[in-house]
C-alpha cells in the first residue's frame, strides 16, 4: 500500500505595508549580523527538523511530517533543495506537493545528517539574460521555421522589428 500527503497551504505572511528604515551604516551592519545569526539558526533548526523527520518515516513509514516540514518553512526557504534531499536520503517520492512513502527504498538517516539540504543540492548560480543572443536565437528559429514550412516572408517583418530591438554593442 502506498501512502501519500498533500501539502495544505500554510497561513499567509501578511505582507508589511511599511519597512522602516534603518538609518546610518552601524545599524544596517548590525541588522546584517543579525540575519546572518539567525540566519545560520534557522537552518541548522530545518536541517535537525528534517533528520528527525527522516528517521521517524524510516521507522514508522509516515511521510505526514514531511509534509508539515515543507508548510513550516518560510517561503525564502528553498523547498525544491529540501525536497531533492528527502527523495535522496529517505523512502519518499516528491510530485509538486504531494509526497508519496516509497515502500522497499532505503532510508540513510546517517547520511543525511551529514549533508543538510542546501549543500546537497545548491541554488544554481545567476546567469543574467543576455537580451541580444536572445534575440539572435528567436530570430534564427523564425527563419528556420520560414524555411522548413515554405512560408516565406511570414516572419520577416517581425524579424526586421526584433533586430532593431537588439541593444548596442559596446
Amino acid at each position: 500500500m502506498t501512502k501519500t500527503a498533500k501539502a495544505t497551504t500554510a497561513p499567509a505572511t501578511p505582507v508589511v505595508a511599511t519597512v522602516k528604515l534603518l538609518v546610518g551604516e552601524k545599524a544596517i551592519k548590525a541588522a546584517l549580523v543579525s540575519i546572518h545569526r539567525r540566519g545560520q539558526t534557522l537552518q541548522q533548526d530545518i536541517h535537525q527538523a528534517a533528520c528527525s523527520v527522516l528517521d521517524h518515516v524510516a521507522k514508522h513509514s509516515d511521510i505526514r511530517l514531511v509534509t508539515e516540514l515543507l508548510v513550516a518553512c518560510p517561503d525564502m526557504t528553498r523547498k525544491n533543495a529540501l525536497k531533492d534531499w528527502f527523495v535522496a536520503f529517505g523512502p519518499v517520492m516528491i510530485d509538486g506537493d504531494e509526497v508519496t512513502f516509497v515502500k522497499g527504498k532505503a532510508c540513510d538517516v546517517k547520511g543525511a545528517m551529514l549533508e543538510p539540504f542546501w549543500m546537497f543540492s545548491p541554488e544554481p548560480v545567476y546567469v543574467p539574460v543576455d537580451v541580444a543572443a536572445l534575440l539572435d536565437k528567436i530570430i534564427k528559429k523564425l527563419a528556420k521555421d520560414e524555411k522548413e514550412t515554405g512560408a516565406t516572408g511570414k516572419h520577416t517583418a517581425l524579424m526586421h522589428s526584433l533586430a532593431k530591438l537588439k541593444p548596442a554593442t559596446v
